[in-house]
């Protein structure tokens, strides 16, 4: 078994947490009867349960309880299975449960079929960017519970505070890919997410940021570096370029005061 949570996002305002146990994918029970708008989680998963019975199917092989870490620590969490998600989504009336039914069909079950995990990678710069909010947000709450846990002296022993060290070593690697993905990593930087430029250009002239690419891009194969393409709500499709290359780039521009001279606002 394992408890490495994955966390995706049905709309903007609804989380599902899942964990994969056996090699299966279970779906947190409240998480889906939130995205279903049912308003008592207990009734809608005791009324699932009985069904089951009814029929003489065991319940545990389709509800069952796991422990998760939350905002409130370590808790028992009920968990369905693929079988349990879609009788689930078959009690509800709402016109939402459709929508929703069709997405984890065609989307989230076949993403988790074929990596193991539910894919995280955007598909454009908002949803990027959403995704990476929701990243800062649990390693946030991880961090926390960790500091609250040595406050208490809960030495890395301790199984909370462990699980919530891992957590925030895993979603900061996460992060640093989704801040790669969009431009503004730690190793990769699209123009526009360069903090010094505005220091030294006059940003409002026309051609300024492509100019300015041209000239990190043939500092890139002079430097055998590679450009990486991202995505682009605005433009579509920029590059991405290696910090050891804009690091030198700001290097030159220092060193030649002519540089870009008809860009420039200013001189170091």
């Amino acid at each position: 078994m394992t408890n490495e949570m994955t966390v995706f996002s049905f709309d903007p305002n609804t989380n599902i947490r899942t964990v994969m146990i056996d090699g299966e994918p279970h779906f947190v029970a409240k998480d889906i009867c939130d995205a279903l708008d049912i308003l008592n989680n207990r009734d809608a998963i005791a009324t699932l349960k009985e069904n089951y019975e009814r029929i003489g199917i065991d319940t545990k092989g389709v509800v069952n309880f796991y422990p998760l870490q939350t905002a409130g620590g370590m808790q028992e969490m009920t968990v369905l299975t693929e079988a349990g998600l879609y009788d689930l989504i078959a009690q509800s009336r709402k016109p939402n449960a459709l929508k929703f039914k069709y997405w984890v069909h065609s989307e989230v079950l076949p993403s988790i079929r074929k990596t193991g995990s539910y894919s995280l990678m955007p598909k454009s710069l908002p949803e990027a960017l959403r995704l990476y909010a929701n990243e800062l947000e649990m390693k946030e709450l991880a961090l926390k519970q960790r500091d609250e846990a040595v406050k208490t002296k809960a030495y890395i022993s301790d199984k909370k505070t462990a699980t919530a060290m891992a957590t925030a070593s895993v979603v900061s690697k996460q992060n640093e890919k989704l801040k790669e993905q969009i431009g503004d990593s730690k190793r990769y930087k699209a123009v526009s997410a360069i903090p010094w430029l505005g220091e030294v250009f006059d940003l409002r002239i026309p051609y300024i940021y492509s100019s300015i690419g041209k000239q990190l891009s043939k500092l890139s194969r002079a430097l055998g570096r590679v450009c990486k393409k991202i995505e682009d709500s605005k433009y579509g499709e920029v590059k991405a370029y290696d910090t050891s290359v804009i690091e030198h780039f700001k290097f030159k521009l220092t060193e030649d005061l002519n540089m870009m001279r008809q860009f420039r606002k200013m001189t170091f």
